[in-house]
């Protein structure tokens, strides 16, 4: 005599599925938000191009953020940007006043002047991308581990 289990095997949880699509999809746009923001950084790092600008303006933006814009010079062409600073670098900048501009020789209009917290700030948004998507897989995983033992 052969015993059969009516017992089907468990199957997969649409609704952990989705949660799990969800998740994924959301990592991919941070990530890729991140990717955005970290190559332009990267690129002025190993191949940009330093030169003198001036500052334009000097303000207090969103949530006592400090902001320099600037222009500086290519050829016959003018380029402008704007840089969130420290305090410091925002105290020290003055309208009219020379500032130190890296930009990259193939693409003026990406540029950043020095110092700076883009660099910074950019980096620091791709780690905290990584470690928070690294903490939602692992509890992902751990739901899905959970229901197929429970």
């Amino acid at each position: 005599m052969t015993l059969i289990s009516k017992r089907s095997p468990k199957s997969l949880n649409t609704r952990s599925i989705g949660r799990s699509v969800y998740i994924v999809l959301l990592f991919l746009f941070f990530l890729g938000c991140s990717i955005y923001f970290v190559l332009p950084q990267r690129a002025l790092d190993s191949s940009g191009r330093r030169i003198t600008g001036t500052v334009t303006n000097v303000y207090v933006g969103d949530k006592g953020r400090m902001y320099v814009e600037y222009s500086f010079q290519v050829g016959a062409q003018t380029y402008s940007g704007r840089c969130n600073v420290r305090t410091s670098d925002y105290r020290r900048d003055q309208v009219g006043g020379p500032v130190a501009v890296t930009y990259l020789p193939d693409r003026p209009e990406v540029s950043r002047i020095e110092p700076s917290n883009a660099a910074l700030n950019a980096y620091l948004f791709f780690w905290a991308v990584l470690a928070g998507s690294g903490i939602a897989a692992i509890a992902v995983a751990g739901d899905a581990i959970r229901r197929r033992i429970g």
